[in-house]
This record gives structure tokens, sequence and C-alpha cells, in this order.
């Protein structure tokens, strides 16, 4: 079933131009922002063919976290899919993390991914384990990311519908922790420099093709 569903058009709670607070469409889950590092609103953003927008920048720190809910439990096998905008290469910024107990506020959480710069795409217990997706030519374009993530498997990647080679370990089981983070990392804001109007996660293995 569908874990995670945030689609800009619909839960986005806001002072302003300023993001409050993101409400998951399926579980109901809610991401919040600080007041200094909330991501920006766009009713209509020609970007997403007039659909709304939630824009992030470096500067600002940008963050949606959640630390009482968790969308996905170790083990499951999930795919998710993003539809994004970059403002530019966004070197190791992050579009989203799940939480991990074994790590303090200043370490990296024991998977996530996000990063589209060719250097690492997922982490385990800190590690980079897969180097997937070279930087597109036409990179601040609006373009469609997907993956299946499956444990002790090789990760399945997707941009705009074309397949992309995963290398690297193959990515072992999460360990739990409660919570997650949109347009950053665990604990420690690298903010996706960009807009997002869309995040969906499915418990279980989907085509992204």
């Amino acid at each position: 079933g569908i874990r995670m569903w945030l689609e800009s058009d619909s839960g986005v709670a806001r002072t302003g131009a300023d993001v409050d607070s993101w409400t998951c469409k399926s579980t109901g889950f809610v991401a919040t922002g600080t007041t200094t590092a909330r991501p920006v609103y766009s009713a209509s953003d020609a970007a997403f063919n007039g659909k709304p927008s939630l824009a992030g920048t470096v500067a600002a720190a940008t963050q949606l976290s959640n630390t009482t809910d968790t969308p996905f439990t170790s083990a499951q096998t999930r795919t998710m899919f993003l539809v994004f905008k970059a403002a530019g290469a966004p070197a190791t910024n992050e579009f989203w993390c799940l939480h991990d107990s074994r790590h303090a506020a200043t370490a990296r959480p024991g998977w996530m991914w996000g990063n589209l710069d060719g250097v690492a795409f997922v982490y385990n217990d800190g590690v980079s384990v897969n180097q997937v997706i070279p930087v597109p030519s036409s990179y601040t374009a609006t373009h469609l990311l997907s993956h299946i993530w499956v444990s002790g498997q090789t990760l399945q990647v997707w941009l705009d519908r074309a397949s992309q080679a995963a290398s690297g370990a193959t990515p072992t089981d999460d360990v739990e922790a409660v919570g997650f983070d949109i347009f950053s990392k665990q604990n420690a804001a690298t903010p996706f420099a960009g807009k997002i109007t869309a995040v969906i996660g499915l418990i279980g293995a989907m085509n992204a093709s």
C-alpha cells in the first residue's frame, strides 16, 4: 500500500508563502518546518504545468521533519517516486531520508537517498554503498526520479523512466528509528536546492519504467 503520499496541491499548511507543514495524504503523517528553515510555496509553478511547488534553498537550510512516525519498517521492499526541478547541481544535498537509531545528531542516517551528483546515492551505516546517476545535461529541467529498494539486492533506479546503472555494495537493512525528513538528511540540514511537487512511497516493488 501507499505509505507516503505528499503532493503540493494538498495538505500544505503555510504562513504566507512559508510552508509550516506538509501532511501525507495516505497516513496523515506530518512533516513540519522550523521558523528559519521552511520551504517556500508557489501556488502555480510553470515548471510543473501550473501545479503548486515547494522550493528549498541551501542558504535557508530548508528542512521538513517528522520525529514521531515512520512510513516504512526495516527491510520492507519499497518503491519511491519524486517529481522535482533542481536549481542546479545539488552536490551532496538530499531530497529525503528515513531516520536511523544507530546515529547521533551529527551522523548520517543508515539509509537515505537523494543525491544526483554521481558521488553518493545511498548510504548504509554512514558508508556510501551505491554510486549512481551522473548529472544530466538538462539537470534544471523537471524530472521524475524513482527507485526500488530491496535489502541485499542491487538498487534499481530510474530517472525520467530511463534505467540507471547502480554500482557499489548492495544496501542492507536499515535499523529502524522513528521519523523522516524532506529536503534534507537526518539531524543535519543539507538542503536540496530546488523544487519538489510530489513524494510518493509504496510498499513492494513496482516497475518504474
